[in-house]
This record gives C-alpha cells, structure tokens and sequence, in this order.
C-alpha cells in the first residue's frame, strides 16, 4: 500500500463525507461523529480486505520490541504523551484512542492512524501529532495522517507525520 493510495482513499470519503454530511461541520456538531462518518465511507471505499474503526483500542501484547497477537489476548492500546500521573480520560493521558484506524483486526497488520480536527475548534493541534508520532513508532502503523477540516472542502489540509 503506497501513500498515493491512501490519499485517493482519504480524498474520495472526504469528498462523499462533504456531500452527505457538511451539516455536522457547520453546526458544531462532535468530532466523533464525524471522524464515524469519515470512517464508514473510507470502509466502503477499501472494501473488505482491510478494517477502518474508529476510536478503537485493543491490541496484542509487546515482548523484546516485538507485537504479538494471540487469542483472547487483546489490551487497550496505550502511548505515553505524558510526564508523571495523569488521569486516562484526560487527552494527556496513557490511553489514547485514535480517530481512524485503517487496520486487520487480531493482527500486527497496522497501515494507518489518522487524526482528524476541525477548525476552529478547541483542541491541541500539536497533541495530535505527539500521539501521531507515538502510534507510528511504537505501535508500528505504516502511516500516520492528520486532517484539519473547514467549512469549504477546498480549504481541507492533509498531511502525513
């Protein structure tokens, strides 16, 4: 899988997201139903042999640098952003749940993290692309992408990490 795919991927259910579903940038409406939104159009897109989830968080286990997948020995997945003891629910903390995935589930088979904004609204553009870097290297995802949305589907950014 090239990068070039991805972005024609990424492009496409973006596109068909705008058509459908402007409504829910221009009203404020949360970023989590978006990012599903995205999700499920960027699934129709691949089709069956991959898996896009969204805010999804199990994963096999790390030994000698190494990520194992065994049966029924699934974790949430965790990356450090954070110095000394901060709650999980906080964005700071050790648990960190990305927008989009595009994976194959119950495997070691991690293509893409994609962390997804929208303008204007609160939230810590660098923090993303902390957990971004700390998902690829650690958790061994191919690519990792972030995409700031806006009003106008023209003014879309997308940029790798």
């Amino acid at each position: 899988m090239t990068e070039d795919t991805i972005i024609q991927w990424l492009k496409k259910s973006i596109e068909i997201f705008y058509k459908k579903d402007l409504f829910l940038v221009k009203n404020g409406v949360a970023e989590r139903a978006i990012t599903h939104r995205i999700g499920m159009y960027l699934q129709q897109i691949i089709g069956d042999s991959l898996d896009v989830d969204c805010e999804y968080n199990r994963m096999g286990y790390f030994d000698n640098e190494n990520l194992y997948y065994t049966e029924g020995d699934y974790f949430a997945k965790r990356v450090c952003l954070s110095e000394g003891l901060v709650s999980d629910e906080s964005d700071l903390g050790s648990r960190v749940f990305p927008d989009i995935i595009i994976h194959k589930r119950g495997t070691a088979e991690n293509l893409s993290i994609i962390e997804i904004k929208v303008n204007g609204r609160s939230g810590d553009i660098m923090h993303d692309f902390k957990k971004l870097k700390r998902y690829k290297k650690e958790l061994k995802y191919k690519y990792a992408i972030f995409i700031e949305l806006f009003r106008n589907i023209e003014d879309v950014h997308l940029q790798f990490v």
